[in-house]
């Protein structure tokens, strides 16, 4: 009978027996996953390629780069600080592994997103308008003055934008009222009489002040001259000053008693009357005048001259 030690001497390789199938099974294992990992990549034998990073190209640079390889489509799209007519990204994205013959599908740039133009620019002052296009990332375009007759100076009158939304950074043009249009002081006024001259103001929307001053040469109430003159431009509702005749200016009817008959003659026509009768002798001292001396009349007011003949005779 042998001894245990022995008999027990070889079961060192029945375990080396034992283990060697099973590292086989495991090669076999991660042999299969590569195997079957490269059939996934060329099943059908159809090549694939990754997707290159196409952002910052034009069309026509990626499609020299790819060829044929895949079907391109082109698609369009919005980015602010892009470079209109570039190539935003790609569907499939970039480092995607692509077949042949497959789509792939850039997005090309047209220019910064859409903002919305705001609606409330007229009425407001320009630099205020300006502050609302820079809120909405808009930027003040070309300005047009323009004459309005409602509309103050300075404030938007008008958007030349028709578009409710444009790309970021886009000019809006604005019209901008100078206020009314000047007006031109109307021709003929003079000779009219006040109310007839003040229609034709009117009309033009200027107003008339009134003044008077006396007059040899132009009849009371007629307009004597205009100020500014005719032809004049001047703002909408400016002043038109009307000088309109009062007629000859009054005098006072000199006192010249005392003096004989040519004196008080030469007297009364200095101040613009004009002699009249005389009631008693040329050579004899005056003694009043009718009308009497210090009365008020219009300058050619004809007066009567009385000497003293007169009265003693009476």
């Amino acid at each position: 009978r042998q001894p245990e030690a022995a008999r027990a001497a070889p079961a060192p390789e029945r375990s080396r027996r034992r283990r060697w199938p099973w590292m086989v099974l495991m090669v076999l294992l991660v042999a299969g996953a590569g195997i079957g990992t490269y059939l996934a990549l060329n099943a059908g034998d159809v090549p694939a390629q990754l997707v290159p990073e196409a952002r910052g190209m034009t069309p026509e640079q990626l499609r020299e780069e790819v060829g044929d390889f895949w079907q391109l489509q082109e698609a369009f799209d919005r980015e602010d600080d892009s470079t209109p007519g570039t190539i935003l990204r790609t569907d499939p994205p970039v480092s995607t592994l692509l077949e042949e013959g497959e789509v792939l599908t850039y997005f090309v740039s047209q220019g910064n997103a859409l903002k919305t133009v705001p609606t409330n620019l007229v009425g407001l002052t320009l630099a205020d308008a300006e502050a609302f296009l820079e809120g909405a990332e808009l930027t003040l375009g070309e300005v047009t003055r323009r004459n309005d007759e409602q509309a103050p100076e300075g404030t938007v009158i008008e958007v030349l934008e028709t578009r409710l939304r444009i790309p970021g950074g886009d000019p809006v043009d604005l019209v901008v009222s100078s206020g009314p249009k000047l007006r031109t002081v109307p021709t003929g006024l003079e000779g009219l009489s006040f109310e007839e001259a003040d229609s034709q103001l009117a009309l033009e929307r200027l107003e008339a002040v009134r003044e008077e001053e006396y007059s040899d040469t132009v009849a009371q109430g007629l307009v004597i001259s205009v100020d500014p003159p005719a032809g004049t431009e001047v703002e909408r509702g400016a002043e038109i000053t009307l000088t309109v005749s009062l007629g000859p200016e009054p005098v006072a009817v000199p006192n010249v008693a005392g003096d004989d008959v040519l004196t008080a003659s030469s007297r009364l026509q200095a101040v613009g009357l004009c002699i009249g009768e005389t009631d008693g002798p040329a050579n004899t001292p005056v003694i009043a005048t009718d009308p009497p001396a210090g009365t008020v009349v219009f300058v050619g007011t004809c007066v009567r001259i009385i000497t003293s003949e007169v009265l003693g005779g009476g």
